[in-house]
This record gives structure tokens, C-alpha cells and sequence, in this order.
């Protein structure tokens, strides 16, 4: 079961990475400037980025049954909801991550 969760974790990780470098989806972002500046959105996709170089790190920890890898990807994967809104407003990854 731990495997399983951490496969899960290493998937998400990885849509999420592609997602934040290669995909753009120009109708999102012309409706994400008008209502944020595009620095925030910059920041989302960095975000994304971070949080998906996390939860690789933390797929590890799951795998090996650690309780405080668990929190940790628990918090991350939070976060990642909100960076997926912000990068583009990603709904589809944002609710993978949920």
C-alpha cells in the first residue's frame, strides 16, 4: 500500500513538472492577468516546481512508511493546489493533487 501511495506521489510529481515547464495555456492566462499581475503567476509556476522537486523527495519517505514523510506530503500537496490555481489556473491538476 505504501508503494502504491508513493507511486501515486512520483506520478503527480512528474504531471506536475511537465505541466509547469512545457504546457501554457493561452486562454487561462489572458484571463489570470486581469486579475492577477504576472509576477504572481511566475511565482505559481515556480511554486509548482518546488512542490513537485518536494513531493519526489518525499515519495521516499512514504514508501518507507514515515510518519513525518507523510505530514510533510500532506502539506506540500496543499500548497500545490494553490500553486496550480495560480499558475494557470489548472483546475484539472489542482484537483489531482486533492
Amino acid at each position: 500500500m505504501r508503494f502504491f501511495f508513493a507511486g501515486l506521489l512520483v506520478a503527480s510529481a512528474i504531471l506536475d513538472l511537465v505541466g509547469a515547464l512545457l504546457i501554457h495555456h493561452q486562454t487561462r492566462a489572458q484571463v489570470l492577468e486581469n486579475l492577477v499581475p504576472e509576477d504572481i503567476t511566475l511565482g505559481g509556476r515556480t511554486g509548482v516546481v518546488m512542490s513537485a522537486l518536494a513531493l519526489l523527495l518525499l515519495a521516499g519517505g512514504v514508501a518507507r512508511g514515515k510518519r513525518v514523510a507523510w505530514q510533510f506530503t500532506c502539506i506540500v500537496l496543499l500548497a500545490s493546489i494553490g500553486f496550480d490555481l495560480i499558475k494557470d489556473l489548472d483546475i484539472v491538476d489542482a484537483a489531482l493533487s486533492a
